[in-house]
């Protein structure tokens, strides 16, 4: 019993390095969508749990996404300095022991505090995670590798759409966090595993964590963050919250402005702002970026299909799955695509496939149907798929592998900041097709079409920069064997 209790994680993941980094990435990204994509629905519930204001419980998803967006650049490079597998494996342990603690508090003030500490976790595990799965995989297999890791958050936003409603209606709320917490701990067993193979990262002699840096970094991108949440009195809107929205903004620019003197004079800085100046690397973050502002779109889509069109919302869940599906279907495609042909004509064509959908979906006017709308979807979300696995493999190879932290925690924050950016930017310009009382489904029509007209430029201009992007990267010279 001894030894079979010690060799349980070989049986699951064998003794291959590659092959284990991979499960153990892959699990960890999934624990940490589950962390996240579920607890939304699940807000009215504890609000009336705890008697509390939805403004107040909020904060329980605001905290955790809060955190983890603002601390994954500094996760990355603590990993680059001290070695992604070790940050990797406290990161997974960090979160399983925030779902524990969040599930078991007593009040809202506790929980909220737990579920900043569960954001740290996962802040700490994504920006180690492609880093690990970089530093065991050559280039010529990396975007396959990457494109199964990836999968895993997939999957885990799919769990949390079928979690959300059964744990509502048929067990409680806590549940919810006991579920992370025992993914989390299975997640920090398969990081443990990773302890018996040689350290595949090399150290960097002299370097030191800027703990100014990572403090300004912090407060800038909270900031930024907070400025695009209705977190004042009074209507949520933005004009109505001016002040808040202006305070906020204007936290972000003096901060990020400081932030940035500060690491142009640092001999071992937190970010290396040089990368920055190399289009392959910044040209393809501002893609992911843009990509994960299009999928803002997604956000619209129930009130198109239940106040526009006026149908049920297992409708709106049929959409939303139906990304999902092609995200875990071609992520794995298209790394294999990206690894055999090396093509750099994959990125544009698939976001402008994306800026094409959206804009038929605009073209379609007053005479916009589901099945129609739901066709469009079908090819957005081939594109998307597509899309994404071969721009995060092109980030993660664009710099050398002792700044692969880094550019893992840059890649998880321009995701992170398209969604929140995104999402309020989309919600404005839907909420300006709107009357202040008495809105009709055609109203709710126009808002949304509106909307895909808006993504669609950015959409194109994206697509743009992952063209210049790929080009400048076919005109460099093959990357040698390590």
């Amino acid at each position: 019993m001894l030894a079979t209790a010690r060799t349980w994680p070989r049986a699951i993941i064998g003794v291959n390095y590659p092959r284990a980094t991979l499960v153990a990435v892959a699990f960890a990204y999934l624990s940490a969508q589950v962390g996240m994509s579920p607890v939304s629905p699940m807000l009215p519930t504890m609000a009336d749990f705890f008697n509390v204001g939805i403004a107040s419980v909020t904060w329980v998803m605001t905290a955790y996404l809060l955190t983890m967006s603002s601390l994954v650049i500094a996760g990355g490079r603590l990993g680059d300095i001290l070695g992604h597998r070790v940050v990797f494996m406290w990161g997974t342990a960090v979160f399983a022991v925030g779902g524990l603690l969040s599930g078991l508090a007593p009040g809202i003030g506790l929980l909220i505090g737990m579920r900043a500490l569960q954001g740290a976790g996962s802040a700490l595990l994504l920006g180690n995670s492609l880093a690990l799965v970089a530093d065991a995989f050559p280039e010529s297999q990396r975007g396959r590798a990457v494109g199964i890791a990836v999968t895993g958050a997939a999957m885990g936003s799919f769990l949390g759409l079928v979690m959300a409603g059964a744990f509502v209606q048929y067990l409680d709320w806590r549940w919810l966090f006991y579920v992370t917490a025992l993914l989390g701990g299975l997640s920090s067993a398969l990081a443990w595993r990773l302890r018996g193979f040689p350290e595949n990262h090399p150290k960097v002699p002299g370097a030191t964590f800027d703990i100014t840096g990572a403090v300004l970094l912090f407060g800038a991108l909270a900031a930024l963050i907070l400025s695009a949440y209705h977190l004042h009195g009074g209507e949520p809107s933005f004009q109505a919250g001016l002040p808040y929205h202006a305070a906020m903004l204007g936290g972000f620019l003096l901060l990020a402005g400081l932030f940035v003197v500060v690491e142009r004079r640092k001999a071992s800085p937190l970010v290396n702002l040089s990368y920055f100046r190399r289009i392959p690397f910044s040209f393809s973050s501002v893609a992911n970026l843009v990509l994960h502002w299009n999928m803002a779109v997604t956000m619209m889509i129930p009130f198109l299909v239940e106040k526009g069109l006026g149908l049920r919302p297992w409708y709106t869940t049929l959409a939303l799955v139906t990304g999902l599906g092609f995200a875990m279907l071609l992520s794995p495609l298209s790394g294999w695509l990206y690894d055999r042909t090396r093509s750099w004509l994959i990125r544009p064509v698939a976001m402008t496939l994306m800026a094409v959908t959206l804009f038929m979906t605009a073209a379609l006017g007053s005479g916009l149907t589901f099945w129609g709308f739901y066709i469009l979807l079908t090819f957005r979300g081939i594109a998307s798929g597509l899309f994404l696995t071969p721009n995060n493999t092109a980030i993660i190879s664009a710099v050398p592998s002792t700044w692969r932290g880094f550019a893992t925690g840059v890649l998880e924050t321009t995701r992170q900041l398209g969604h929140t950016v995104g999402v309020a930017l989309a919600s404005l310009v839907f909420v300006l097709f709107l009357p202040l009382v008495g809105a009709t489904p055609q109203d709710y029509v126009r808002g949304f079409l509106a909307t895909t007209v808006a993504v669609g430029v950015i959409t194109t201009v994206g697509g743009i920069m992952s063209g210049i992007a790929g080009w400048s990267t076919r005109k460099d010279p093959p990357p040698r064997r390590r």
